[in-house]
């Protein structure tokens, strides 16, 4: 075997290996790069619900109700969850402040968390609600919702308003933060403080 048909023989072997080769690198460059990118540079996309397709949800720590410069109320949380295909969502850990007529704040009221109806902007207080309005006086209800169409809070089952000269206790409650109006119906009782007068 002569010389050139050596070097023609190791060519064509040559040209193989190399075609194998660069096959190998493109399959191996493609599962390279199909990978997740650990380092989250990769647009990444909200978490969906299950069985919701795309439905979005928001995480939040704070919420504002308001409408044509209005505010109604304001809520802090420790964590807010907002479904923007629903519009409903849930907080935990709440603080809301309801709002009067001229924009300033007319009560405070603690919760352990809330369903929220964005739609209406309805809350519907879970567990006891405590809190204390802008004259000093504290309240406490057991089950407690601001109805977002009436704008008004209605209480049930148990309600206690404590006064500056007096603890009242009823049934229920109507309040209407605009107007810093409370008031107690049904089974109202009073006691009255020691030493204050009695009307």
């Amino acid at each position: 075997m002569n010389r050139l048909e050596l070097l023609k023989r190791v060519a064509k072997y040559g040209f193989v290996v190399v075609f194998i080769l660069f096959f190998c690198f493109l399959f191996l460059k493609k599962d390279l790069f199909d990978r997740d990118d650990p380092s989250g540079s990769q647009s990444k996309t909200p978490a969906a619900e299950p069985g919701t397709g795309n439905n979005v949800e928001l995480q939040l720590t704070r919420l504002l109700s308001k409408k044509d410069k209005i505010k109604y109320w304001e809520m802090e949380a420790k964590r807010i969850k907002v479904s923007q295909v629903t519009q409903k969502g849930d907080a935990t850990e709440i603080v809301v402040t309801f709002f009067d007529d001229k924009g300033k704040a007319a009560m405070t009221l603690n919760s352990h968390g809330a369903d929220i109806d964005m739609k209406t902007q309805s809350l519907y207080f879970r567990g006891t609600v405590t809190g204390h309005t802008t004259r000093g006086d504290t309240v406490e209800i057991r089950r407690m919702v601001w109805d977002g169409k009436k704008k008004k809070l209605f209480g049930y089952e148990y309600v206690k308003i404590t006064k500056e000269m007096a603890v009242l206790t009823g049934r229920n409650l109507v309040g209407d933060p605009s107007k810093k109006y409370l008031e107690i119906i049904g089974d109202v009782d009073v006691v009255w403080k020691t030493g204050t007068p009695t009307p």
